[in-house]
């Protein structure tokens, strides 16, 4: 019966979910909470989980990552009471998701990595295709770029045979990002034009703003850097008015990358603030990856316009953050970068080893490639890259 408990439940979950997906979160949270107090109060048990499962979405959509697990907690704890297998996984992935938003790759890989194994048992199609994505995402951010594009593949596959085209544009986009992280900067930039053509037609503003910084990053390596900056400012001011804590700073760090890449003195100027304002949002966010990026790349803002002092104290504390991270969205080598530039200047004993620690981490990521294609570009078109490589010749010839 239309007009009963569970379907008017039932109606506004659905609702609720299509404007999480469109970005409407207040309305979205609206209509989940609604949903679930209606299912919980005529019991409609699966229900009331899904209702829970946007709900935590929404909170982590928002930066509220706490609650967000609490509530997934709740939803999770309804759906395995009722034997809703597949329902419990959506949840489970929601939970998998807070942790990769936040940088938690261990918390995330433990959770995901069964979970593909699992589904592609008991063929889960849409359960595969998501997690897949998502493991593609955390092998790009620890630097496994070949495992990363496995998953990407398996994902592509997947959403190939299911018509599934709006997973099928985020995985263009973890695609592009795959390729631009080992310098095949043209093809990157083509498979996030192919995802941006698809997120159009998905309605997913989440996925599209995200895309559209990674695309603005990746033109600026091409050298347009005007469009790029077009493109990015043009996502942070979505990200800004949809109050999504990691889409802002993403966005923004993005933006001071271009500012220090074309290196004009307005430009070092615009990335130094830029980047002291997105440390704080960062920091209040518990986006601790965001955080250390932002402070290295203020810290070498500072360098640039002669205030070594500062800079250096800056960036000891985005060097803290990666001791304790360890892996910082596939950022590592640049913040140790900086932190060379900044102890060179002050003729630290201590820069050799911060070089040399840049070297280790870049050394890592590149034995993790077979292709000869993508070994060369690593090396030879990734600006921090080449400035390490750089870096070390000159150290060698001065020893």
């Amino acid at each position: 019966v239309e007009d009963s408990p569970p379907a008017k439940a039932d109606l506004l979950a659905r609702k609720a979910d299509r404007h999480l997906r469109s970005g409407s979160y207040a309305q979205a949270m609206e209509e989940a909470e609604s949903a679930a107090n209606i299912a919980s109060e005529c019991e409609a048990p699966r229900v009331e989980a899904d209702a829970l499962r946007i709900i935590s979405e929404i909170y982590e959509k928002l930066g509220q990552y706490d609650e967000g697990l609490d509530v997934a907690r709740r939803g999770l704890s309804v759906a395995e009471r009722l034997g809703e297998r597949s329902l419990a996984c959506r949840i489970i992935i929601s939970t998998a998701h807070n942790h990769l938003t936040r940088g938690r790759y261990a918390e995330a890989l433990g959770i995901y990595q069964p979970i593909v194994a699992d589904s592609a048992r008991n063929r889960n199609p849409w359960i595969e295709r998501l997690a897949n994505n998502h493991l593609a995402q955390i092998y790009t951010c620890i630097g496994e770029f070949e495992t990363a594009m496995q998953h990407s593949m398996a994902c592509a596959r997947l959403c190939e045979i299911d018509q599934d085209m709006a997973r099928a544009g985020d995985n263009l986009a973890a695609w592009g990002s795959i390729l631009s992280q080992v310098g095949q900067f043209q093809e990157a930039q083509d498979r996030f034009s192919e995802a941006l053509a698809l997120q159009d037609t998905s309605n997913s503003q989440w996925g599209k703003i995200l895309t559209q910084v990674h695309a603005g990053a990746n033109l600026a390596l091409l050298g347009d850097t005007d469009e790029a900056l077009r493109l990015v400012s043009q996502s942070v001011e979505q990200a800004q008015a949809l109050k999504t804590p990691y889409l802002e700073t993403t966005g923004a760090i993005a933006l001071a990358g271009i500012f220090l890449q074309r290196g004009t003195k307005a430009d070092l100027e615009k990335a130094q603030s830029l980047c002291q304002e997105t440390a704080s949002l960062a920091r209040e966010g518990g986006l601790a990856g965001a955080q250390a990026l932002a402070l290295s790349r203020q810290a070498e803002a500072l360098r640039r316009r002669g205030n070594h002092q500062r800079g250096l104290v800056i960036s000891r504390s985005a060097i803290n953050i990666l001791d304790r991270q360890q892996h910082v969205e596939g950022a590592e080598e640049e913040i140790l970068l900086h932190h060379y530039l900044l102890l060179r200047a002050h003729e630290s004993p201590d820069a050799d080893r911060c070089l040399e620690r840049a070297s280790r981490s870049m050394e890592r990521k590149l034995k993790g490639l077979r292709s000869h294609s993508w070994r060369q570009s690593y090396c030879e078109e990734v600006p921090v890259n080449i400035a390490i490589i750089e870096a070390l010749e000159e150290m060698e010839e001065t020893q």
